[in-house]
């Protein structure tokens, strides 16, 4: 199954995101914050991770790197 981690401190648009991909057949693993979505991929293999921009602490070149 494909999974998606979803990593944003918006719970309420965490959850509709959520229930969106589990309506599509795509499983959803939430955190929210940077430290818990790690705790999550100890434990979780999933295939995608999205992140709230604002959560990374990153200069605008190296968010382009990514």
């Amino acid at each position: 199954m494909v999974r998606v981690l979803v990593i944003d401190e918006d719970r309420v648009a965490t959850q509709r995101l959520g229930l969106g991909c589990l309506a599509a057949g795509v499983g959803v693993a939430m955190a929210e914050n940077v430290s818990e979505g790690v705790r999550v991929l100890l434990s979780t293999p999933v295939s995608l991770i999205a992140v709230e921009g604002a959560l990374l602490n990153l200069t605008p070149g190296e968010h382009a790197a990514l």
